[in-house]
């Protein structure tokens, strides 16, 4: 096998272009588990405002009973940030980020709104194979091949 994951779906960009350009995205399965990558660079005058929303997505993401694992990552120093989360459940997902009265939710509309990136990617990626722990578990193993 070539890689551990098929993209399923994506738009945007990261370093100024399509990163996936390359790959033709699978169906949609019908369960998962699933990847979703995020990745923005933020105007540095938006940092704030983008900090200033991360604890209450941070616990909404958190209580959500589909989420495996997740991580967010920042970079020089805070421009760059990225998250890489597990999910059981592309409906759990899909309530999660667009749920109509969702602190994610609102966050999306502040982001257009206040025009806080710069560049944004988001992928939602099929876990083809899985290997390695995180945390101690390999969080896939029971989901799809080793």
């Amino acid at each position: 096998m070539d890689r551990a994951y098929a993209p399923v779906r994506w738009h945007g960009q990261w370093g100024g272009r399509d990163p996936l350009q390359a790959f033709m995205p699978v169906p949609v399965p019908q369960a998962g588990p699933w990847i979703i990558l995020t990745r923005a660079t933020i105007y540095p005058t938006k940092i704030r405002s983008f900090l200033g929303a991360v604890p209450a997505v941070a616990d909404e993401l958190l209580n959500q009973p589909a989420l495996i694992n997740s991580v967010g990552v920042g970079e020089a120093p805070l421009i760059y940030q990225a998250t890489l989360s597990l999910w059981s459940s592309l409906p759990d997902i899909k309530a999660f980020a667009y749920g109509s009265d969702t602190p994610h939710n609102h966050v999306i509309r502040r982001t257009r709104q206040e025009h806080w990136y710069r560049e944004e990617l988001f992928a939602r990626f099929l876990p083809l194979a899985s290997y390695g722990t995180w945390d101690g578990t390999n969080p896939l193993s029971h989901d799809i091949p080793k």
